[in-house]
């Protein structure tokens, strides 16, 4: 029993510090909170039509339009003609991340169609090659990503490859003729040099989005393939991040951040890193026939709910194949970061309070460190009828309460029982979107985890 304690308090000691260094690398990602996904590619050009056919089986993800629609690999590779690089410029693509107050940029360096971005020397399937164009995508969204101080991740579909003949793809889960020894020839042909070269040329890359949504138990992917991808990652990339759908369970030695379902927002505090990846509109690659657009209020509610959570959002965008982002993407993130240039200190560098009901019917609460004092930001999409705000679980006595309008802010009249505090709110909503009220502390807070938020509206 003795010999069992020891070595379970070893290997306690030893995850810890593996964890201490992993969140260690990760703050950046923490702090960052909101960040921009890129999904471009050859399907980019389709717009979601395959010669006047719309997408089948009622899917409308448009980076799916090659299974989908059975499209031949030549066939697919023609649409690389599409492509007019005279007016593509990933800079503007960069330039919008910032305008919007994201802090990251994760592009589709190699989509499930198999197709590179880049001038890959693996074979001959790039869109470089295609279009017989010498442009190299990925250069210019790394050098643009330098020059305005945005962190670059890749994504990289290494389960799924549609382009390979051992490559995965959901016709083979019916009819199995990939092989062990095959799809391992895939893995080492394809994936490992490719992730070498993305790893290599670039610079430094702030993280690497897999996007395997199952357990590879349930997959053809083999541990060792996995941990084959995380040592060539740690050695060319030492900081660079890995996101759970690599494969492997989200723990602190190969994986640094955990990735949700897609569109799947956080229901409970989560202590390590982990993040929603969203969509604007319904599909992830650029569909002309898209009508399902998210409004600005429902990103705001998706990015601070996360971050109430300890967690993060990465909201996608699909330009078109000539580069430009449409008009209802462009307008929801300029609206978004207008209101982060003025309130973006209650996101970036905050987190949630652990609460065990951190429900409450207005909005959410977020929390970071000033110096010695601790604050507190109650964002408030609901604006009470009464004009009184309810906040259940402090039980910390604030210094100050004040309410933030753009750089101007109005002390507050609050009182307090126990751990539920009244603050006494002004007729008019100063922002129509979310308004925010800031809570100063003194010290660290004591809270009450089990209280039940207190009803504003009945």
């Amino acid at each position: 029993m003795k010999r069992l304690l020891i070595l379970s308090l070893l290997l306690f000691s030893i995850s810890a510090k593996i964890f201490a260094q992993t969140s260690e690398k990760a703050s950046w990602f923490k702090d960052a909170r909101f960040g921009m996904f890129i999904h471009w590619g050859l399907y980019s050009a389709a717009e979601g039509m395959w010669k006047g056919e719309p997408l089948r089986y009622m899917n409308n993800y448009a980076e799916w339009l090659r299974y989908r629609n059975r499209v031949s690999k030549e066939e697919y590779g023609t649409l690389a003609k599409r492509f007019d690089w005279s007016k593509i410029d990933p800079e503007q693509w960069v330039l919008l991340a910032k305008e919007a107050g994201m802090k990251y940029i994760i592009i589709t360096a190699k989509h499930h169609d198999g197709v590179a971005l880049w001038d890959t020397k693996v074979g001959h399937y790039s869109l470089p090659k295609l279009s017989g164009s010498n442009r190299d995508v990925i250069k210019d969204i790394a050098e643009a990503c330098r020059k305005h101080g945005m962190k670059l991740g890749f994504y990289y579909s290494h389960w799924i490859d549609w382009e390979h003949p051992y490559g995965w793809n959901h016709q083979q889960e019916l009819s199995g003729h990939v092989t062990d020894a095959q799809y391992n020839q895939y893995w080492q042909e394809k994936v490992i040099p490719q992730l070498r070269e993305l790893m290599t040329n670039y610079g430094d890359i702030a993280l690497i989005w897999f996007d395997m949504w199952i357990p590879y138990q349930k997959s053809i992917i083999k541990k060792e393939q996995l941990l084959q991808v995380v040592k060539l990652i740690r050695e060319l990339q030492p900081n660079c991040l890995i996101n759970s759908r690599l494969g492997l369970p989200t723990d602190a030695e190969n994986v640094d951040f955990e990735t949700l379902g897609d569109n799947q927002f956080g229901s409970n505090y989560i202590n390590h890193p982990w993040e929603t990846p969203g969509t604007i509109a319904h599909s992830w690659g650029y569909n002309g026939q898209e009508n399902e657009w998210k409004s600005t209020s429902q990103i705001f509610q998706s990015l601070i709910s996360n971050v109430s959570l300890n967690g993060g959002f990465t909201l996608n965008i699909g330009p078109r194949a000539n580069g430009t982002v449409p008009y209802e993407s462009v307008s929801r993130l300029h609206e978004v970061g207008d209101w982060l240039n003025s309130y973006g200190e209650g996101i970036y560098g905050s987190t949630g309070l652990d609460l065990k009901n951190n429900h409450f019917d207005w909005g959410y609460l977020t929390t970071k460190k000033e110096g010695q004092k601790t604050v507190v930001y109650a964002h408030v999409f609901n604006w009470p009828l009464d004009h009184t705000l309810r906040i259940t679980g402090i039980k910390s006595t604030p210094e100050q309460v004040s309410l933030m309008n753009g750089s101007v802010s109005t002390a507050l009249k609050f009182d307090q029982s126990l751990s539920l505090i009244h603050i006494q709110l002004p007729d008019a909503q100063p922002d129509h979107y979310v308004s925010e009220v800031k809570l100063t502390f003194n010290s660290p807070l004591e809270l009450d985890k089990n209280t039940i938020p207190e009803s504003t509206f009945g």
